[in-house]
């Protein structure tokens, strides 16, 4: 690749560019592999196929989550700091596999992300040592204060993008998944936050 391609950004969505494009003028364009020009390009996707590496995550964290409701028997307090748990595990794993490529489309449209690239970075790491502790039957009041906040700033962030005149990528599963930021972000955000506002009541 080209070193100087290397050096821009996006002009979509700010990831690291990875090819330039001349319009009718003449005046060079730089994206990454998800954006072109031709709006076609992103426009034609299937956006259910996109969606589908998400929906298989989904479902192992369900069943994972489940383990102990069919072994000990069911416990919906149980349940949600499992589901909660593994959760923040997964999600926070598959960003560490591209740790870099990962906060360059964090910070494309989170909030914190935007003005303190370090917050991207810490991101995944805050994600893992939260899902262990729910795992581990620990739960503070400080903890799920902390994913209240995270997971408000995910649904105002979800929503913000979704409206964007622009197609923005999700990075939830890291860049190991090029996936759209759709609805389907904005209610995972709104079901996380409802758990532990059921678990801070309960």
């Amino acid at each position: 690749m080209n070193n100087n391609i290397q050096k821009q950004k996006c002009e979509l969505c700010k990831m690291e560019s990875t090819h330039s494009e001349k319009d009718t003028h003449g005046i060079i364009h730089y994206f990454c592999q998800h954006h072109s020009l031709k709006p076609s390009v992103v426009k034609a996707k299937n956006k259910y196929k996109e969606l589908l590496p998400l929906l298989y995550v989904f479902l192992v964290i369900l069943a994972l989550s489940s383990v102990r409701q069919i072994a000990f028997g069911v416990n919906p307090m149980i349940f949600m700091m499992d589901f909660m748990g593994v959760f923040f595990i997964v999600f926070g794993l598959l960003k560490l596999i591209d740790l870099k490529g990962f906060v360059d489309g964090f910070q494309a449209y989170d909030l914190i992300a935007k003005r303190y690239r370090i917050y991207g970075y810490s991101y995944p790491f805050i994600e893992i040592v939260l899902g262990g502790m729910y795992l581990l039957g620990i739960m503070f009041l400080w903890q799920n204060i902390l994913v209240v906040i995270l997971t408000s700033i995910g649904i105002y962030t979800a929503y913000k993008s979704i409206n964007h005149e622009d197609e923005i990528r999700c990075v939830c599963l890291g860049t190991l998944f090029d996936l759209p930021m759709t609805w389907v972000t904005f209610f995972e955000n709104t079901l996380m936050l409802l758990m532990v506002i059921f678990m801070i009541i309960m």
